[in-house]
């Protein structure tokens, strides 16, 4: 509405409620608007219960961060279960750096499940949402047995979510080059 009083009613172009364009005086015509252009809630630490230090891997956490504060930017520290990274039996795990003694970490699917749940959610009634950054931290020791589970579990839940075919083709391929 701001933006409306301000620059009038032909300032942007949407596609439902999503601004896409603005009206460039400059170059006299229409032109895209880049995600720099948009404010979206983020959390950092965002599968983390209380504090980063002291916190509790909790799926509740993710839930509330994309129900109730609307975060767009979602941050996951991914590990492997194991200490022996390059075991078959390895898989990835969301846990903080330091995970409490008697504490567990969270599932990966479980997670990436619970996040395509509640994070296209549209926020009007015409069924477009904002667009989802996920910031993974991967600290595998290098092991490529892990990091193919990642993108296995990554492309089961989230590969129909992703801006175009390219990326998918750039994961794919990041992956293959890993064996």
């Amino acid at each position: 509405n701001d933006i409306l009083q301000k620059y009038g009613s032909n300032y942007l172009q949407t596609i439902g409620n999503i601004p896409v364009k603005y009206y460039n005086k400059t170059a006299n015509t229409y032109s895209d608007l880049t995600v720099s252009d948009f404010y979206y809630p983020g959390s950092y630490y965002t599968y983390i219960s209380q504090s980063p230090y002291n916190g509790i891997p909790n799926l509740k956490a993710i839930e509330v961060a994309l129900t109730k504060f609307k975060c767009r930017f979602i941050h996951l520290d991914i590990y492997s279960d194991s200490m022996d990274y390059a075991s078959q039996k390895a898989n990835p795990v969301i846990r903080s750096p330091v995970l409490k003694t008697g504490e567990q970490p969270l599932d990966l699917l479980e997670t990436f499940n619970l996040i395509n749940k509640y994070a296209w959610i549209s926020p009007s009634n015409d069924d477009t949402s904002y667009p989802l950054f996920l910031y993974l931290n991967i600290d595998t020791n290098g092991s490529s047995i892990i990091y193919l589970k990642i993108y296995e579990v990554f492309m089961k839940v989230f590969s129909k979510y992703l801006i175009n075919i390219y990326f998918a083709w750039v994961i794919n391929f990041m992956s293959q080059s890993l064996h």
